[in-house]
């Protein structure tokens, strides 16, 4: 008869792995909170954050050329950010009833007037999701860089940091999502460009870290027949008036024609 193996190393190994799986979940806690959750002092956490966590004070170029055109322009400030209250942020989930809101105003007191809705990164995920999710229907959208799905843009981030994607991404989206409120695997911006019906310009970035070209095709393909992609070949995460100010002027150019178009032909 064969001895048995001994069961203290056996249950030692679990013991152990037990822990360290409930070690990495709160480490993938605490860093969830961190980037969704800015500091007391109003200040935001640079880097790999910064694109979500700005005001609207960094457009006011993007304003100034929307107003040289003749349009008028309303600038929101998401909450947690700038003159909003609140210190965390869903990365677009939440915010898209922020954008539904926005617009929601705006229709009460200018109701014929043609609607066109402007974001970058986090503000044009939320676009998506006020399109998707809250039957908000713009006229013409410009979307900047917009991320395909939460868990894709948290493991572009995670690997500029220099950590491996798989798990901590997943990990780092599940906690975001359970400590806002929200699935966090179900926030697809790429899903949510399927409900948008109206001419779109779709902006990506070759040199862009945090939405690869890839990703941004995803979504481009999902935009429907009324939407272009146009992708920068010297451009990153910034804006395309600050690093392509031709093609954003022949681009915008090209979308409120077809937008009047677009008006012209529904109004018929």
């Amino acid at each position: 008869m064969l001895p048995r193996p001994p069961r203290r190393p056996l249950r030692w190994i679990a013991g152990v792995l037990a822990g360290l799986l409930v070690a990495l979940n709160g480490v993938a806690w605490c860093h969830a909170r961190a980037f969704t959750r800015f500091a007391d002092s109003g200040e935001r956490t640079p880097a790999v954050e910064e694109s979500y966590a700005g005001s609207k004070d960094g457009l006011l170029e993007i304003a100034a050329d929307f107003q040289r055109r003749g349009l008028a322009v309303w600038l929101l400030d998401f909450r947690g950010g700038g003159g909003s209250t609140g210190r965390e942020t869903s990365v677009g989930w939440h915010e898209a009833r922020d954008v539904a809101a926005a617009v929601h105003h705006i229709r009460q007191q200018h109701r014929l007037v043609p609607l066109l809705l402007y974001g970058h990164s986090m503000g044009a995920a939320a676009i998506l999701g006020a399109v998707a999710r809250e039957q908000v229907r713009p006229d013409a959208l410009i979307l900047e860089r917009p991320f395909n799905s939460l868990v894709d843009t948290v493991g572009n981030r995670v690997r500029m940091m220099g950590l491996p994607a798989f798990p901590v991404a997943q990990l780092l989206t599940f906690w975001g999502g359970v400590q806002q409120g929200f699935n966090g695997f179900a926030h697809r911006p790429v899903d949510d460009a399927k409900a948008v019906r109206c001419p779109t310009l779709l902006w990506l970035g070759r040199q862009d870290r945090r939405v690869t070209v890839e990703q941004g095709h995803a979504i481009g393909d999902n935009l429907g027949p009324l939407a272009t992609t146009f992708v920068l070949p010297d451009c990153g995460h910034e804006s395309t008036l600050q690093c392509a100010p031709g093609a954003w002027s022949d681009g915008l150019g090209m979308l409120l024609a077809a937008m009047t178009d677009n008006r012209g032909k529904a109004a018929h």
